[in-house]
């Protein structure tokens, strides 16, 4: 009986197998989403359209990001959060690349307007005060951009951005863990809050996954009252005007 009893629970085991997910490096991930299908599932609540042409989202405590995908070619990202009272901040993604002509670049980034440096890597990582995390992941610093994923606590979304497609949303706070640990953040910028003061800074880059290089690089900061005043804390070398 006893051999009859393993031979069942090995019979088992050998039909769950085929529905396992496979993880990046050919490796199986139980129980998380497979992405890069282009399988679309509905809208997940949190996110949604604006005018049919952007995505939207809005945490819990107020941090919206806005996502204008084109056919054209143009990719901007728009992420906003308040870190005085009635004073924005906004860090935005956007510009084509000039010299291949590559679709969906997100090239430049921008801090309330100004331009502060060029997106380096293959993946860039913004984690605002809140929790928020967004994640763009591209190819090569200057390569289109492939997919966009953002976590909020247990929730996830994913966006195959070469086919326009979401393939991931909703509450589930284990596949939101997994789908953020089996991803490599990139060059990883935070928010630094004091009381006059918002600094973004690069905290560290991770480029495979769990193992991060921390090295703080301020990019950017703004005044307490002074809206319009942005600092250019970075010298890109790649470019002459920051």
């Amino acid at each position: 009986m006893m051999g009859v009893r393993y031979f069942r629970m090995a019979l088992l085991a050998c039909l769950l197998l085929p529905v396992v997910s496979c993880k990046k490096d050919g490796g199986t991930n139980y129980g998380l989403p497979q992405l890069g299908t282009c399988q679309a599932v509905g809208l997940p609540n949190g996110l949604h359209e604006e005018d049919g042409r952007y995505y939207a989202y809005t945490s819990s405590k107020g941090t919206s990001i806005k996502l204008d995908r084109r056919d054209d070619g143009r990719l901007t990202l728009t992420m906003t959060f308040m870190p005085f009272p009635d004073q924005y901040a906004t860090v935005q993604l956007w510009g084509d690349e000039p010299t291949t002509g590559a679709k969906h670049v997100a090239l430049f980034e921008n801090l309330n307007g100004k331009l502060y440096k060029q997106r380096k890597g293959k993946s860039r990582t913004f984690i605002f005060p809140d929790g928020l995390k967004i994640t763009l992941v591209a190819d090569g610093p200057r390569a289109s951009v492939t997919a966009i994923s953002i976590y909020d606590g247990g929730m996830a979304h994913h966006l195959n951005i070469t086919c326009n497609t979401v393939e991931y949303g909703g509450f589930n706070p284990v596949v939101a863990k997994g789908l953020d640990e089996q991803q490599p953040d990139g060059e990883t910028s935070l928010f630094e809050l004091t009381d006059t003061q918002m600094i973004l800074y690069n905290a560290y880059t991770e480029d495979v996954p769990g193992k991060k290089i921390n090295q703080r690089v301020d990019l950017g900061s703004l005044e307490k009252g002074k809206p319009t005043l942005v600092n250019d804390l970075y010298d890109d070398p790649e470019l002459d005007f920051t």
